[in-house]
């Protein structure tokens, strides 16, 4: 049996269980103020579609003006207006968005659409999508696979959720606007508003235009992945302050976590910032004065919603290693208190007898 006053037990306890406990409080905490971050976000993003423009047709116009004006065109950049899918339900759409992408002369591949839409790196999301689908095909009558590929693809019937990954992503592409980097192309769809329209051409200005703007578009997809894998790493790694012989590096991530992933987060900010301040000053000369309001208060509402996710992942670097700190020292204090009291316990006894 093996004593609680045990050294090696306490030595063990003491060095190990408080990393863990603080570590994993500290990143659960962090994880916790990051998630939050999706909730404040959509409150701007929601806010950014323009429901109703004063002057629609004039809108359409512009999109052609500013385009041509902008001098992107002369770079290679091309303009595209995607028909808006046609059809009773998502088979009806997707067969319709497959012949528009065959038919149109000069239109980007649909592959190279794909991959502008999906980048190689981005992975996750292509792979949940096959692997369901692989197993739908072997277990065609599974409830809870059906129930789940109908989440993920948009369809009832399960012949239609067996379709091509590509065929989904060029549906739902239908609805948007994009500035594909890999086929220098705009591609919009033909409706009579699209919201992000000068936005994605802010980007094509960036990318073709400006000095530094490729470097800059394609720093920008590390996202708000290593803002995070900066704030993850911090908590994760062992504490310098009591330590006699600092490592350096460490001790300077630790000691900035939080302003080293907000810094992570501004090759993405700077990105989408100028892409709609650049987008708003092609198209201010050509767009209705109320409308041109409209898509500034859009556009500063998106961009809104992107340093709102900044500010939370950086929150959640600082907040997650503090709690981390806080937990350490409260456990290591607890346990370098003894387990039982040293004073000898006194026993009083009954005596009979004079």
């Amino acid at each position: 049996m093996i004593s609680l006053n045990n050294k090696d037990n306490n030595y063990y306890i003491n060095k190990f269980l408080p990393p863990i406990v603080s570590a994993s409080t500290g990143l659960l905490a962090g994880y916790g103020i990051y998630s939050s971050a999706y909730h404040f976000s959509d409150f701007f993003f929601s806010n950014a579609d323009i429901e109703k423009l004063n002057n629609p047709d004039r809108a359409k116009k512009a999109y052609n003006l500013a385009f041509l004006n902008s001098k992107v065109k002369e770079k290679g950049a091309k303009l595209f207006f995607v028909p808006l899918a046609k059809g009773k339900n998502d088979a009806e759409k997707m067969q319709d968005i497959k012949n528009i992408v065959s038919n149109i002369d000069e239109f980007p591949k649909e592959e190279e659409i794909i991959r502008s839409i999906y980048p190689e790196n981005e992975t996750f999301y292509s792979k949940l999508c096959d692997k369901i689908e692989n197993l739908l095909r072997k277990n065609p009558n599974n409830k809870r696979l059906q129930h789940l590929a109908d989440k993920l693809f948009g369809s009832d019937d399960i012949e239609n959720t067996l379709h091509n990954i590509n065929d989904y992503i060029a549906l739902k592409f239908a609805d948007n606007a994009l500035f594909s980097t890999s086929t220098n192309s705009i591609l919009v769809p033909d409706s009579k508003i699209n919201t992000p329209f000068f936005h994605e051409l802010g980007h094509g200005i960036n990318y073709n235009l400006k000095k530094g703007g490729k470097f800059l578009s394609n720093l920008s997809r590390i996202n708000y992945d290593l803002a995070i894998l900066l704030g993850v790493s911090a908590i994760l790694l062992p504490s310098q302050k009591d330590k006699e012989k600092k490592n350096k590096p460490i001790e300077f991530l630790q000691n900035n976590a939080g302003k080293l992933a907000f810094l992570a987060t501004t090759p993405l900010l700077l990105e989408e910032g100028l892409a709609s301040i650049r987008g708003l000053k092609a198209a201010k000369p050509y767009l209705d004065k109320i409308d041109y309001k409209k898509f500034k208060t859009s556009y500063f509402n998106a961009f809104m919603g992107y340093f709102t996710n900044a500010c939370f992942v950086a929150g959640a670097a600082f907040a997650g290693l503090k709690i981390k700190n806080l937990i350490m020292d409260k456990m290591k204090e607890k346990l370098q208190k003894p387990l039982f009291s040293k004073e000898k316990r006194s026993t009083h006894g009954t005596h009979c007898g004079n």
